[in-house]
């Protein structure tokens, strides 16, 4: 049975990062979208040995196949593609996608990280070592994440010329 209605499972959505110790212990498993997991009877700070192993637990208990889980998993989009990009542009592609950003969702951690939709993003980090800008694009689907790809190659082109 993998249709989301498990006996004694409850689910809890939100920011962790600002909870202290013992509020993370009253919680056997700790994950986020990224594939950060820590099960709490070990460690608060993730340890990806001991959570392929406790999966592999979990998988057993209730009789579950890999195979099937990742079947139910809905497919996306995702590719990482680098862009000709001149080291004397990568200050000026910053500030366009930075301009670009502004009223939209988006993170300056990483490099610029813009959300076109709910689920789909374009990240953009200019490579420290080569003439090219490092995009990491996600997307629900295929048409959507080339499209987003194609827009934002476009926009490049045409910073770069100006």
């Amino acid at each position: 049975m993998i249709d989301g209605s498990f006996e004694n499972l409850e689910l809890e959505r939100g920011k962790y990062s600002e909870f202290k110790a013992s509020q993370l212990k009253s919680y056997d498993l700790i994950a986020t979208v990224d594939g950060n997991f820590a099960f709490s009877e070990f460690t608060l700070h993730h340890d990806s040995m001991f959570c392929a192993l406790k999966i592999v637990e979990m998988l057993i208990k209730f009789d579950l196949k890999l195979s099937e889980i990742v079947k139910k998993i809905e497919p996306f989009y995702y590719t990482y593609e680098k862009v000709a990009c001149k080291q004397s542009l990568k200050g000026k592609m910053m500030r366009k996608f930075l301009e670009e950003a502004k009223d939209k969702k988006s993170s300056s951690i990483d490099g610029v990280k813009i959300w076109t939709a709910k689920n789909d993003w374009i990240l953009m980090i200019p490579d420290q070592y080569e003439d090219s800008l490092n995009l990491y694009i996600q997307a629900q689907t295929n048409k959507s994440g080339k499209a987003i790809y194609k827009k934002y190659t476009q926009k490049i082109d045409r910073w770069a010329e100006k």
